[in-house]
This record gives C-alpha cells, sequence and structure tokens, in this order.
C-alpha cells in the first residue's frame, strides 16, 4: 500500500516540468508524464514470465490509480494513464 501511495506521488509530482504540479495538471508534459506512468505500471502485466495473480494485481493497481486520480479531479491525467497502459496491454484493459 505504501508503494501504491508512493507511485502515485511520483506520478503527481512528475505531472509539471517547473512549479508547483497542481499549477498545470493538464498540461502536456503532465498528460505525457502520466500516459509515461501508464506504461511503466502496465509492463508487469505484458511480461510472459508473471504469473496470472501478478497480472492480476498490476491491472487492479491500474485501475485504482486511475480512479484515485478521477476522484481528486485528474481526469485528463486519468485519461492519459489509461492510453499508455493500454498501449502495453490493449486487451487487458478495456
Amino acid at each position: 500500500m505504501k508503494l501504491l501511495f508512493t507511485s502515485i506521488t511520483l506520478a503527481i509530482m512528475l505531472c509539471a516540468c517547473g512549479g508547483n504540479p497542481l499549477d498545470r495538471p493538464g498540461s502536456s508534459a503532465a498528460l505525457d508524464s502520466a500516459a509515461a506512468c501508464g506504461r511503466i505500471d502496465a509492463a508487469p502485466t505484458a511480461d510472459p514470465a508473471s504469473t496470472t495473480m501478478e497480472r492480476e494485481r498490476a491491472l487492479l493497481d491500474i485501475r485504482h490509480k486511475e480512479a484515485h486520480m478521477r476522484a481528486m479531479g485528474y481526469d485528463k491525467a486519468a485519461d492519459a494513464y489509461i492510453r499508455g497502459a493500454e498501449e502495453v496491454i490493449p486487451d487487458s484493459i478495456k
């Protein structure tokens, strides 16, 4: 759980190149960062060596992060995050 909180915190912090990340959450840099985080988080799911449980956990973590971003009011970042994850695992997210 601590890792999940840390990951979400890092994703939000990386969303802006300068200043307070909450100043421009819809900027292209913020959306690019959210998409990159989605690709990184989806990587374990695409790994053929991972077990079914590991893939399921990764999918649940991805959905949890998306829901958390939406609950915080970052709908555009959540959309970018899911699009990034879909690039890695298109059949698993839908």
